[in-house]
């Protein structure tokens, strides 16, 4: 677990039982995983497809966990010169690899390292492991 100076922790949408990553993780391995492999193949050769999936699944995550990590940095948690949209794609691209070219198992305990990895370097020296 990562702790503040004032024993609050960062990033704690990362790393709860609730998390982004974590429901990710589990809806690729079933039905709905099927259904966005299919779609996102379909979307090669059908961009409105990808568009729609785009406008209606990621997009709206994306933009509540650029936005959780933005508050990441207001409150110093974060280093100040963090760029949220690029913390965000190296966590779900790695996780959209895994998914769609099988190059390793994906599973929970990946989704928590990846995680901490990129994280650790953006931790602002307010933050204590």
């Amino acid at each position: 677990m990562i702790v503040l100076a004032d024993e609050q922790q960062i990033c704690v949408f990362w790393l709860s039982r609730d998390n982004r990553v974590r429901r990710l993780i589990d809806a690729f391995d079933g039905r709905f995983g099927k259904i966005v492999a299919g779609l996102i193949g379909e979307g090669q050769s059908e961009p409105d497809i990808l568009q729609q999936f785009h406008d209606r699944s990621v997009s709206p995550r994306r933009t509540a966990t650029i936005a959780d990590l933005e508050r990441g940095k207001d409150t110093g948690e974060l280093h100040s010169d963090t760029e949220p949209d690029l913390l965000n794609d190296a966590i779900f691209g790695a996780i959209y690899y895994r998914f769609l070219l099988r190059s390793g198992p994906l599973t929970i305990r990946l989704g928590e390292e990846l995680v901490e990895q990129v994280i650790r370097g953006h931790r602002s020296e307010n933050a204590l492991s």
